[in-house]
This record gives structure tokens, sequence and C-alpha cells, in this order.
């Protein structure tokens, strides 16, 4: 194959195959099949990402206990700049009892 054929496949593929969500939107998906929606790995992500970046030992294990403020700062700003880590997860404790 040669640069050429293999650029226009790939440029194929990204324009019909590929589709960017804003937050929000895939927010409203997830509650309209019943999932639980988070992006509470984002901070870890980042963490991760400048670890490796500063030749240190990646973590395996993420702490539990953190602040609501630091995850939201996290994704607000630094979704900008990279990917974010959406978590879905399918789990409904509230029955509605009809």
């Amino acid at each position: 194959m040669t640069v050429e054929e293999f650029s226009e496949r790939h440029a194929d593929f990204l324009h019909y195959y590929t589709n960017y969500l804003r937050s929000g939107e895939v927010l409203n998906l997830a509650k309209k099949h019943k999932l639980r929606a988070s992006f509470k790995y984002t901070q870890e992500y980042y963490l991760g990402k400048l670890s490796a970046v500063f030749g240190r030992k990646p973590v395996y294990k993420y702490p539990m206990p953190r602040s609501g403020l630091t995850d939201w700062l996290a994704v607000f700003f630094l979704k900008y700049v990279s990917s974010i880590t959406l978590f879905l997860e399918k789990k409904e404790t509230y029955i509605l009892k009809k």
C-alpha cells in the first residue's frame, strides 16, 4: 500500500467512523441508558502521564479519598489539553415502585 492510499483510508476512517461528543452529550447518553457516568479517574490519568514524562514509576492503585473540587478542576481545565477518562458503570440502587 502506498503512503497516499494509506493516508486516504485513514482520513476516510476518521471522517466516517469517529464521533467526538461534548462531555454533556456523553452524560446525557449515559443517563438515557441508565448508566452512571463520571470523570473520576481523569486526575489520576494526568498524574500518571506526568509521572511517565518525568521517568517515575507508574501507579497501579489509585487512592480513593480526595476532593470533588480537584476532580472537577482536573476535568474542567485539562480536557482541552488531552482526552479525559469517562467511567461508565451499570449499577442501579434505587428502584422506582409503580
